[in-house]
């Protein structure tokens, strides 16, 4: 029988146990959360380890069985061109589209069942998106969860000490959202949408 233990984010929290392998958090998941818990021998350093953040927000995560994937935001040169793809050929239908000024973007959203793909073109030569495609390219830019109450969310991020690129404010659509630095969320932005 192998032996684990907690890594240093488990440890600076003083309310996580272990209980035979599971985080005391059971109702979040109901299953054994191996990224909890390193093997006892392991090579890697806690101070070292990239997941050690990821891990402390989302044990402060939990109470969020409610949330749903939102949409899958992917950054084009051109939603005309992506919608030859997207509408042309794969025959998926076009949702709202709009020009979201403060973030210098247009949108256009293609609805697939609870869920979405946002496809988000620069509207300006400075704008995020704009540096993201002349950096990475054309491909998924951000996912985004729909939560049942960003407020709180907000102030469990915080508390766990994560990376927020931005306070809560409305955005596509008129959502309230907040987007999550990528070094906070193991190497993926992430969007926080009020449900």
């Amino acid at each position: 029988m192998r032996r684990y233990s907690k890594p240093r984010a488990a440890r600076t929290i003083p309310s996580i146990r272990r209980t035979h392998g599971a985080c005391v958090y059971a109702t979040c998941c109901a299953n054994v959360c191996s990224m909890v818990f390193q093997k006892k021998n392991s090579t890697r350093l806690d101070a070292t380890w990239p997941r050690t953040a990821a891990i402390r927000i989302r044990l402060f995560m939990t109470g969020l069985a409610a949330a749903k994937i939102d949409h899958l935001g992917i950054a084009v040169r051109s939603i005309d061109d992506a919608l030859r793809f997207y509408r042309d050929q794969l025959g998926f239908p076009v949702g709202a589209r709009e020009t979201v000024a403060q973030e210098k973007v247009h949108t256009a959203m293609l609805p697939l069942g609870d869920a979405r793909i946002e496809l988000l073109e620069a509207s300006q030569p400075d704008s995020v998106i704009a540096k993201f495609i002349e950096k990475r390219g054309e491909g998924l830019h951000h996912v985004a969860v729909r939560v049942p109450d960003l407020n709180a969310a907000v102030e469990r991020l915080k508390a766990a000490g994560a990376r927020l690129m931005n306070e809560p404010r409305a955005g596509a659509g008129g959502h309230i959202y907040v987007f999550v630095h990528p070094s906070s969320t193991g190497g993926v932005l992430l969007e926080l949408i009020q449900a």
